[in-house]
């Protein structure tokens, strides 16, 4: 079928929707599950981890991400995104820079 702009739905911004390529239903599911860590990066590395391993999801966003020590009713709010970056540069640092192992 030629590709006739009559036939396509756009929003507000021009953005072209795309055909559903089945006839599965999408849910959007948010979670919230403690982790446990020796600090901010590793806890944003444990997470960034966890949710790669979870088979079949698309657009994954951590949305919230604080600190909250047991028992206390303060969080510390923390950016999510610059810890998880600074974890996997780490990461990849020490990959580049572990000996060859022969």
């Amino acid at each position: 079928m030629a590709d006739n702009l009559d036939t396509r739905l756009y929003n507000d911004f021009g953005y072209v929707f795309p055909e559903p390529k089945t006839e599965q239903k999408r849910y959007r599911v948010q979670l919230q599950f403690d982790v446990y860590a020796d600090n901010d990066k590793d806890a944003a590395e444990l997470i960034g981890d966890t949710i790669y391993n979870i088979k079949n999801i698309h657009n994954s966003d951590v949305i919230y991400l604080a600190e909250a020590p047991f028992a206390n009713m303060n969080h510390r709010k923390m950016d999510y995104s610059t810890l998880y970056l600074k974890a996997i540069k780490d990461r990849s640092e020490k990959l580049i820079n572990d000996p060859l192992p022969f």
